[in-house]
């Protein structure tokens, strides 16, 4: 794929996202030095997110790569979607290691119904 790659000029940020994601499943270093050399452009950001994602959407995430990843997205509209959704993963995942590393993503508690939601705060049921 390198050298199929390194022929062409870079077609469509959407393109490149996709191949960069497929990639990575078959040899992430190549993957990855791909996306890393490429320009600044949406095609790279795309590449960078798709990578990101490959990285913490798997059964073994790698939470920090992917952030790091993450983090290298210029598009700040597309990088600020993408760490909270990294974010919110990591959380749940490793709420330890997220406390630490990203502490800006820390899911809100979950409220308590209201009774007018039609259920009870904890207090109207115990007597």
């Amino acid at each position: 794929m390198a050298a199929f790659l390194s022929k062409h000029d870079y077609p469509s940020a959407q393109w490149c996202g996709f191949a960069a994601y497929c990639w990575m499943s078959k040899d992430p270093e190549a993957a990855s030095s791909w996306v890393a050399n490429m320009p600044p452009s949406e095609a790279r950001d795309q590449g960078a997110s798709n990578i990101s994602r490959q990285l913490f959407q798997t059964q073994a995430p790698d939470f920090e790569a992917a952030h790091a990843w993450a983090q290298a997205i210029e598009n700040a509209e597309q990088r600020d979607a993408l760490l909270k959704d990294l974010g919110s993963a990591w959380w749940r995942a490793a709420p330890k290691q997220a406390a630490t590393a990203v502490p800006e993503y820390e899911p809100e508690a979950p409220a308590l119904l209201a009774p007018e939601a039609g259920a009870y705060h904890v207090e109207t049921i115990a007597h």
